[in-house]
Formats: structure tokens, C-alpha cells, sequence
């Protein structure tokens, strides 16, 4: 009816005029950031997994900080001077599916330690499996065999990536240790080859997998 119509429009403009008010008195806070406490305090900060990071968000702020100037321009705060103690790192995996390709002026602001793939991993096969054991609050022990024959399909895996055969896909030490866990878990019932299947052949390009697989057939037993 006319009448309800009437007192809609009249609560309608009541509660306009309450938001109203009520943004008039609204303050802005702009909130710390661990880069702005970096740049204030001085220290160690660490970009981990650095080309993850889209190129065009990171060379705006990394660009302007690692040119010298001494200083970066942050919105709301105006010019930010760097502590003279202020150290800066990236870490990145390269040649890894699923990264960014990084800005070039970004890149040659740092200087770059390359690490290749450790020959031998079995040590940290060991303390992963053993870590990840303790967490589940399994108390079995693994027999060192099972850890010797993953060392061995890891060490042909590393030759194939490195004469170009297959991808670093296969360097996938997250997938040893899940299905050496496994294996551990069930108290060495269930077969490691089945699970290095699982874990890390089926993690890899499927025009990989049959060679891998064949690889893997040839050297783990259990």
C-alpha cells in the first residue's frame, strides 16, 4: 500500500543518514608489516620460495629497495629510510614446474649461490621418516634396507635428470619420505616399491612414468 510504501522509504533514508554519520567518524589504521619492521629495525629477511611470487609485484617494492637510495616509498607512510643493518635474501627453486620467470633488473640485484642436488639423501631419508614416525606416535623402526634401496632408485633417478632423460619431477624427496613412512606404518606389510610407485613415479610427467617405473622395478625389491 501506499502507507507501508511511505514508511519503507522513511526508514530507508533513517538508516542512510545513520551510515552517513557513521563514515564521517571512520579513521584509517595502517597496520606494521614485517617489512616495515625489517626496514625500521634492521636484520635478516628472507623471501622464501621467492619465484612463486608474481614478477611485476615483486620488482615494484624489491626494485626501489635494492637500488641504493637507502629509502622506499610506502602509501600512508610517505618515505621509509632502511636501517643501515638491513640484509635481504631470496630462496627459489629452479627449473621447477609451476614458478615465475623473474624480472631480469630484479635478478641482477642479487648475487646467487647455486646448490645442486645432493648425491646421497639417505640421512635425510632417515631423519624425516623417523620425525614423521614420532609425530604419529609409531614407534617402529624401519630395517636399514628398505632406506638403502631408495637411496639407490634416488641416485639412478639423479643420473637420468642430469643426462636430460627426465625432469627433476622425479627428485621428489617429499614422496620418498611419505612412502617410506608408509611402509613404516604398517610395519613393513606393505610393499615400498608399490608406494615409490605412488608417491613418486605418479608425481612425475606421464611420458616419464613408464621408464621411471621400469627403473624403479629394477632396483627396489621390497
Amino acid at each position: 500500500t501506499n502507507e507501508e510504501d511511505r514508511k519503507r522509504a522513511i526508514n530507508c533514508a533513517a538508516d542512510f543518514e545513520i551510515q552517513k554519520a557513521r563514515a564521517a567518524s571512520v579513521s584509517i589504521v595502517i597496520d606494521q608489516s614485517e617489512l616495515y619492521d625489517w626496514m625500521i629495525d634492521g636484520g635478516v629477511m628472507v623471501l622464501n620460495e621467492m619465484n612463486m611470487g608474481e614478477s611485476n609485484f615483486l620488482s615494484s617494492f624489491l626494485n626501489p629497495l635494492t637500488d641504493g637510495t637507502g629509502f622506499l616509498f610506502i602509501p600512508g607512510r610517505g618515505e621509509v629510510e632502511m636501517h643501515k643493518d638491513c640484509v635481504l635474501f631470496g630462496t627459489q627453486n629452479a627449473d621447477y614446474e609451476g614458478v615465475q620467470q623473474q624480472n631480469e633488473a630484479t635478478m641482477s640485484r642479487f648475487n646467487t649461490l647455486y646448490f645442486r642436488q645432493p648425491e646421497s639423501v639417505i640421512g635425510q631419508f632417515k631423519a624425516a621418516t623417523k620425525s614423521a614416525l614420532v609425530k604419529a606416535g609409531c614407534d617402529f623402526e624401519l630395517k636399514n634396507d628398505y632406506y638403502q634401496q631408495a637411496q639407490k632408485f634416488y641416485t639412478q633417478c639423479l643420473k637420468s635428470v642430469r643426462s636430460g632423460a627426465v625432469s627433476n619431477a622425479v627428485l621428489n624427496i617429499r614422496g620418498f619420505v611419505r612412502a617410506l613412512t608408509t611402509v613404516a606404518e604398517s610395519e613393513e606389510y606393505v610393499s615400498l616399491n608399490r608406494w615409490l610407485e605412488i608417491c613418486v613415479v605418479n608425481t612425475c610427467p606421464t611420458d616419464e612414468r613408464d621408464a621411471l617405473r621400469a627403473v624403479l622395478n629394477s632396483i627396489v625389491t621390497l
